[in-house]
């Protein structure tokens, strides 16, 4: 049982991770001042999320033989992104369904919000 729930978490954190990604390449490649919005799900064993540069890593927790270990899901974007998901991660995640606002501002990066 165990398993079979880490399996759905690490398969929820992958399709969370491309929804990001190809929203926000979406984004990039229209332009300045291009805007979208990602409903995403954040599954309950999230320890942390990175969104800088042009990577998206999600860093989760995961039962083993051995203890706890982890596994990053990671995904590269086009542009390069900023984020603010303090209201997601600060500093504990928490799981829970989110809308993203993905935004091409000036500079040509990426900005990912929590709306």
């Amino acid at each position: 049982m165990i398993e079979s729930t880490t399996q759905m978490n690490i398969d929820s954190a992958y399709k969370t991770v491309d929804i990001i990604k190809d929203k926000s390449d979406f984004v990039y490649v229209h332009g300045y001042p291009s805007k979208t919005e990602a409903r995403i799900t954040i599954p309950g064993n999230i320890e942390r999320i990175d969104m800088s540069g042009n990577i998206i890593r999600m860093r989760l927790s995961i039962a083993s033989h051995f203890g706890e270990s982890y596994t990053d899901i990671y995904g590269v974007t086009r542009g390069n992104l900023t984020s603010n998901l303090h209201a997601i991660c600060n500093p504990d995640c928490r799981p829970g369904d989110y809308i993203l606002v993905i935004e091409h501002i000036k500079n040509n990066r990426i900005r990912i919000s929590v709306k």
